[in-house]
């Protein structure tokens, strides 16, 4: 079996729409990944200053915003800290569904608390 490559980036300053959410989300540049990887919501492993984090990962558009250009977001478990313009590194794991879009921002809370369990249950959080 292939080992999943671990990625780096810069985290980036966002619009702050997961927080609203009760999703905060650190923000990435999104050509960190390729077209190889298909667009959709992830499981990942994050690492931060040596530590190991979990988190639920989206690459693509946000098409409930009606947006057209690929956003990399990933909100980490268990995890408040402020780290902009600090690096982290992800490794994707499982994928889990693809771009949705949303009749509200209601069912879009609904889908990433569904989301996000689905994460703590694949990883065994």
């Amino acid at each position: 079996m292939k080992k999943k490559s671990w990625f780096r980036g810069v985290v980036l300053s966002g619009q702050k729409l997961g927080r609203t959410l009760g999703f905060p989300t650190v923000n990435l540049d999104p050509l960190i990944l390729t077209s190889r990887h298909k667009k959709g919501v992830y499981a990942c492993k994050v690492r931060y200053r040596n530590a190991s984090y979990q988190g639920a990962l989206f690459f693509g558009p946000r098409l409930i915003l009606g947006e057209k250009t690929d956003v990399l977001e990933i909100y980490i478990l268990d995890f408040d800290k402020d780290i902009y313009n600090e690096v982290i590194e992800f490794r994707i794991l499982n994928f889990i569904r693809k771009p949705t879009n949303f009749i509200n921002v209601e069912a879009l809370k609904r889908q990433l608390e569904t989301d996000v369990h689905l994460v703590k249950k694949l990883l065994n959080v």
